[in-house]
């Protein structure tokens, strides 16, 4: 169970937010700290929705109780524990390439520690508080990117472990947690202190109404422009809470909010686009499989969701009768539901149909429908998790067909969804240059006649039309190329194609 399955329970994880994307890291299933990454990408219109979940590739280590934060599309991963250790290195991930770096091509902390707090300001990365294996800590470390270095940084004013760090203006709020040490008085820290960037010394900061120990913070503005931290869940001492709490920032004063569905401590919050979201835990007995949202315009969490991507068996194999009906369906451009159903039908997952091959010709789902030009169902493909590079028998992915085929605006949002424009097929020729190598220059993807040729509606052709009339150099266009293209929009699009304009735009190149 080192690893992690998708979808299990998890406390003592970790999140980050990467643009709309949220990374779930580490943490551990009840049994032992797993290397589990998950992608949660939320449908922050529907408090219902699941939103889509992927699993990533996993950590070099396995961590629980570590941090994450994140820097542009670079995600650290520090810290943390597992067998026993106590751990001062630290992991980076590339959210763009997708891949680890090896942590010892960074250096380690000076400080080992887990049950510890991260965050991101100003460029660089701090690390505060935790438990180093014997005591809790006040220790503070800074990370510098642009020098790959550790330095020391004020230490807190009282020691924490199991806290959360939130920033909010030009201040990090350390919230809640506990010091084992102290001698009087109660575990649970209501006491909030704040780092500020410029003296860069800890200041006391409004105190919580409740003492927490193990909860998890955000902050975010309201459609209104006020700002507000949400401090979420975690211990009393005696309990784990489902409370919730706000601090006006402006005003420095902390309010109850709608709970939670359920007792959270050890769980992970993170902000999108203007809501909190609540995942995984530990509710007092068990590790937590659910998540849920806060949406602060009405005060209200959405219902509980399961957390996780779908477990996917590996040694499935989807029958080829079955393959060839979905494929069909592709093929003849049938409605999503319809596939959906006919799908469900035969006793397979979404998941497992399109990353199942015809083995008479090697084709993938999204091998179909790229070449077919329909954007709609290439879209719902690669939202069901296809691989966006698989190649057919003859080496071609979805890229090669698009291409080739001058589907521009399905080559766009393939290359915006990180397709490989180098991935050759097996006569050698890269996918962005098409099936025969032949798409380049006047034939290239982004040529302004190939844009024009995949134009059709209204807004489109005036962009296209646009574009041209902009253009500094006509040699990249190809006159009789253009008037043949204008001459089948013509007779294609009648009232939609404004021919006085084109033949205008044909007579002013040279």
């Amino acid at each position: 169970m080192a690893m992690g399955m998708p979808g299990e329970a998890r406390a003592g994880l970790a999140a980050v937010v990467v643009g709309q994307q949220v990374y779930l890291l580490g943490g551990h299933n009840g049994e032992a700290p797993v290397k589990l990454v998950e992608l949660f990408e939320p449908n922050t219109e529907d408090l219902k929705d699941r939103g889509k979940w992927e699993q990533m590739p996993d950590m070099l280590a396995r961590r629980s109780y570590l941090s994450a934060s994140a820097l542009g599309t670079t995600v650290y991963a520090v810290g943390g524990s597992a067998d026993g250790r106590t751990l001062n290195t630290f992991e980076v991930f590339d959210a763009l390439k997708q891949e680890w770096e090896m942590w010892f091509c960074k250096p380690p902390m000076q400080v080992k520690r887990t049950r510890h707090a991260g965050a991101i300001i100003g460029d660089r990365l701090f690390i505060v508080g935790g438990f180093d294996g014997l005591r809790d800590l006040s220790v503070v470390e800074c990370y510098d990117p642009k020098t790959n270095s550790w330095s020391r940084k004020s230490p807190l004013q009282q020691a924490r472990s199991y806290l959360t760090l939130v920033v909010a203006g030009d201040c990090i709020y350390a919230l809640g947690g506990q010091d084992r040490a102290k001698e009087a008085g109660p575990t649970a820290h209501r006491e909030v202190e704040c780092f500020d960037m410029y003296s860069e010394r800890w200041m006391p900061g409004p105190s919580l109404n409740t003492g927490r120990v193990g909860p998890a913070a955000g902050s975010l503005v309201t459609r209104s422009g006020e700002e507000f931290i949400f401090c979420c869940g975690g211990s009393n001492g005696d309990e784990v809470l489902a409370t919730v709490e706000r601090l006006n920032v402006k005003e420095g004063v902390w309010t109850e909010v709608a709970k939670m569905g359920v007792p959270r401590c050890q769980h992970a919050v993170v902000v999108v686009n203007g809501k909190l979201y609540a995942i995984g835990g530990f509710d007092g007995k068990e590790p937590l499989e659910t998540f849920e949202c806060y949406d602060p315009e009405i005060d209200a969490w959405g219902p509980l969701l399961k957390m996780g991507a779908e477990k996917v068996d590996p040694h499935s194999e989807v029958p080829q009768a079955v393959v060839q009906k979905f494929h069909s369906c592709v093929r003849w451009g049938k409605p999503k539901h319809e596939i959906e159903a006919s799908i469900k039908e035969a006793g397979v997952t979404m998941t497992e149909a399109v990353k199942a091959k015809d083995e008479k010709n090697g084709n993938y789902a999204l091998n179909i429908s790229a070449q077919n030009g329909n954007i709609e169902l290439t879209k719902f493909l690669l939202s069901k998790k296809a691989n966006i590079n698989a190649q057919n028998a003859n080496g071609q992915t979805a890229l090669h067909m698009s291409v080739e085929y001058d589907f521009h605006y399905q080559t766009k949002f393939l290359l915006d969804a990180n397709a490989d424009i180098g991935v050759k097929n097996n006569d050698g020729h890269d996918a962005i240059t098409g099936i025969d190598g032949g798409k380049v220059d006047g034939d290239a993807w982004n040529n302004p006649v190939i844009i024009l040729k995949a134009s059709n509606s209204k807004e489109e052709i005036d962009s296209a039309l646009h574009n041209i009339e902009q253009l500094e150099d006509t040699s990249v266009v190809d006159k009789a190329a253009l008037v043949q293209v204008g001459m089948q929009k013509r007779r294609i699009l009648h009232g939609e194609w404004d021919h006085p304009r084109f033949m205008t735009l044909v007579k002013s190149l040279a």
